[in-house]
């Protein structure tokens, strides 16, 4: 690697970095940003209110333009047309109104029908996600979303994770690349030596930073990718996502699942700080790979299709119906702001709407 590529590695890397600090300050902000009773009392407190959102909006869209501009992100003039947009409809805002509204549709918001296009998208590591990526921005209506879609995008993106500083390497016993990648720390060098040799994995991307870990796995559910934090105590966090559903049944065992549906699931667990590694390596062995797709085990030899012709579509179809996603098609991806805005505005609007009556 020569002296400008090294250097360009090391921006991007402090540059995503930096997107995962404001990542979850974003996320704060977006919770303290939910209007109380106080910020609806009257037109004088709405108009405190939505003076602090615009401030807040302009914030946002800096931290967004240093994140697209920090990892060459396609698309930068599309987000800059989205603010422009969102402010606009504050500076419009009718005070006669709840801002309820407002911080439900700027900043709140997460469209189902979004989150399965995002991870149609850009999930597994697709060739084609830089060509989708603008479009997809272009139906955001929420800081949320946004989040979502650039949080999506960058942590599933091949040439950004494989863009960062190299650390180490080494070959697995099925000739695939375990590489580490990022900046040195216990934890993540710990993790790549005790990697085990004989998982059966394809090429593998560890991007190391201070208290957090990416992670970038092949042929586990297609292209596996997995997030440790900080849980709760000395606990880490694994939040994982699995664009392929090889086999329902078995992703639907995995510890933490939290949504399955047609584009993929996810899911989060948590564990103690010392048991992090072997919790870790064991859930890589349980996800589903190609082999276990049961279409594969249950279709008959050639010497008996011609006999059980009929009953080999019938285990297809029963595969495919019966617990299969494609008769579910649940979708259950709502983050924490979602989640807070459901359980704290909407009781307050059912009350208030109480009284009138």
């Amino acid at each position: 690697m020569d002296e400008n590529t090294e250097e360009i590695s090391q921006k991007r890397f402090e540059a995503l970095k930096q997107f995962l600090r404001n990542d979850i300050k974003t996320k704060n902000t977006m919770i303290q940003l939910a209007p109380t009773e106080l910020d609806d009392m009257n037109v004088e407190s709405r108009i405190s209110y939505i003076d602090s959102l615009y401030k807040q909006l302009e914030e946002f869209e800096m931290e967004f333009i240093d994140t697209f501009m920090g990892l060459g992100l396609p698309a930068i003039q599309t987000v800059k047309n989205y603010f422009s947009k969102v402010k606009s409809e504050v500076v419009e805002f009718n005070y006669k109104n709840s801002v309820r509204e407002i911080y439900k549709k700027l900043i709140a918001n997460m469209n189902p029908k979004l989150v399965e296009e995002v991870k149609k998208s850009f999930a597994g590591y697709k060739t084609s996600s830089k060509m989708n990526f603008g479009n997809i921005i272009s139906q955001a209506e929420s800081i949320n979303e946004i989040l979502h879609i650039v949080h999506s995008y960058i942590t599933n993106n091949e040439e950004i994770m494989k863009s960062m500083p190299l650390i180490d390497e080494k070959t697995n016993d099925y000739g695939y690349t375990i590489s580490l990648r990022g900046e040195r720390t216990e934890e993540a060098q710990s993790m790549f030596a005790q990697f085990p040799l004989d998982l059966d994995v394809g090429c593998t991307d560890i991007i190391s930073m201070q208290n957090r870990i990416l992670m970038m796995v092949r042929d586990r559910g297609h292209a596996l990718t997995i997030d440790i934090g900080q849980g709760e105590g000395k606990n880490r966090s694994i939040r994982y996502f699995i664009p392929k559903l090889c086999n329902e049944r078995m992703i639907r065992n995995l510890p933490g699942i939290n949504s399955v549906t047609n584009s993929g699931a996810n899911g989060m667990f948590e564990v103690d700080q010392e048991g992090v590694f072997n919790a870790l390596f064991n859930f890589i062995e349980h996800v589903p790979t190609d082999d276990d797709v049961p279409f594969l085990t249950e279709i008959p030899d050639e010497e008996k299709q011609e006999d059980q012709g009929q009953k080999q579509t019938t285990v297809i179809e029963n595969s495919i119906k019966g617990d299969s996603l494609y008769e579910k098609q649940r979708v259950g991806l709502i983050i924490e702001v979602q989640k807070f805005y459901e359980s704290i505005i909407k009781p307050k609007e059912k009350e208030e709407k109480t009284i009138d009556e």
